[in-house]
C-alpha cells in the first residue's frame, strides 16, 4: 500500500486515534515516529543536508504526510502529486 491509498490513510488515523486512549499503543506509536523520522533525516543526510537540517526536515515532511492522512480519513481529500512535488522543492533547498 503507498500513501496515495485512503485505507492506509484510515488505519494510520485509527492507530493514532487509539495510541490517545492506550499508553502501550501511544508508545507504540512513538516508537514507530521516531523509526519514520530517522529513515526520513538519515535519506536526507545521505544527499549531503547537515544533520541537524535534516532532522527538522524529516519532521516537517512527516507533518505534512500525517496530515495529509487526517484530511483524507476525514475528506477523503488525498493529496496530489503536485503537492509532494513542492514540498520536495522547499526542502532539498540547501
Amino acid at each position: 500500500r503507498t500513501t496515495a491509498d485512503p485505507k492506509v490513510a484510515r488505519l494510520e488515523t485509527a492507530i493514532r486515534s487509539w495510541a490517545n486512549s492506550d499508553d502501550k499503543a501511544k508508545r507504540t506509536v512513538a516508537a514507530v515516529d521516531s523509526q519514520r523520522l530517522d529513515y526520513v533525516a538519515g535519506l536526507l543526510q545521505e544527499t549531503g543536508v547537515d544533520p541537524a537540517v535534516a532532522q527538522l526536515r524529516a519532521r516537517i515532511i512527516y507533518l505534512v504526510l500525517i496530515g495529509s492522512f487526517f484530511a483524507a480519513a476525514t475528506s477523503h481529500v488525498l493529496p496530489e502529486p503536485a503537492l509532494w512535488i513542492e514540498v520536495e522543492k522547499f526542502l532539498v533547498r540547501s
